[in-house]
């Protein structure tokens, strides 16, 4: 309920849009469950899609199409619009229902670049485990490393190694959006 009557105040967009900053010339990627290419606030958004599932872009997307409007929705003068309302839209369906693709995601990356995106969004997270949860120590504000006796290359499924392939899926031009907060920690996962 906050966030319904106060998202412009939490967000700031009132000050990227005084700057001119609506996303124009550019394209975002919204990494997810696809989306309803026909939905009013969209239809004219959407550039590019890629189903790395093959279950269909439109097929069980209702959280991408959510996604896709907070981040680019038309402004139309129906219901809201989104944060870079005057950004392209390109959908990269890399999940189906309630689990999340890390390697469909990272290959839209990679697919991403290939369409001059800047941006990329993963609304997900990793449900790491309880032990390495207690590790998490905070160095500074949003900074945190962990403290885990395994923390090398190799352990919680290669995390280190995933921003190795990251950082070569994005590229250099790309920004990656990543969901933080939504297991109630102060840190993505």
């Amino acid at each position: 309920a906050y966030l319904g009557s106060k998202s412009l105040s939490v967000s700031n967009f009132d000050v990227a849009y005084s700057r001119g900053w609506t996303g124009k010339g550019s394209t975002i990627v919204i990494a997810d469950t696809g989306a309803n290419t026909g939905h009013v606030d969209l239809d004219g958004k959407i550039k590019h899609t890629n189903d790395f599932t093959g279950n269909g872009i439109n097929n069980s997307a209702t959280h991408g199409t959510h996604v896709a409007g907070i981040a680019g929705a038309e402004r139309n003068g129906v219901g809201g619009h989104g944060a870079a309302f005057d950004a392209d839209l390109a959908i990269a369906k890399v999940s189906s229902g309630t689990s999340y693709s890390f390697s469909n995601a990272i290959k839209a990356a990679a697919w991403c670049k290939t369409i001059g995106s800047v941006a990329i969004n993963v609304s997900a997270e990793v449900n790491y485990d309880t032990g390495f949860r207690k590790s998490i120590v905070k160095t500074a504000t949003g900074v945190y490393h962990s403290t885990h006796w395994i923390s090398d290359e190799s352990s919680y499924n290669g995390a280190e190694n995933e921003a190795v392939n990251w950082k070569s899926a994005l590229g250099d031009e790309q920004v990656l959006i990543k969901a933080a907060g939504n297991a109630g920690w102060d840190y993505s996962a």
